[in-house]
């Protein structure tokens, strides 16, 4: 127990305070969007849990298309928060084509 740690596999960092955390790939490039979300303010403080429950459209893709400009920021902050107690869901939403969808709607509605 006291022997040197072995080199963790490539999915997982190390973070400052020595506990380690998953890495999605593109790490840089999620972490500069969900920064994006907080410094254009789309990211606020409501019940995103319920509000994942309600709107399922991480499972439901067409809800998106539905959504008005309240909706989408809710939506990305839903993920954006979600991130913060299961590492990669930003990165898995980027990569299912869902982040785009939300993004994409937004542009639309504003």
């Amino acid at each position: 127990m006291r022997g040197k740690l072995p080199k963790p596999p490539p999915s997982l960092r190390t973070e400052p305070d020595g506990t380690l955390s998953y890495a999605p790939m593109n790490v840089e490039r999620v972490d500069d969007f969900i920064q994006l979300c907080y410094t254009l303010d789309l990211v606020f403080p409501f019940d995103w849990n319920a509000f994942v429950q309600e709107h399922p459209f991480h499972q439901q893709h067409e809800l998106i298309a539905g959504f008005d400009r309240i909706e989408c920021c809710q939506a990305i902050t839903a993920l954006v928060r979600g991130d913060r107690f299961t590492d990669g869901l930003v990165d898995s939403q980027w990569r299912n084509g869902n982040l785009a969808r939300l993004v994409e709607r937004l542009g639309e509605v504003v």
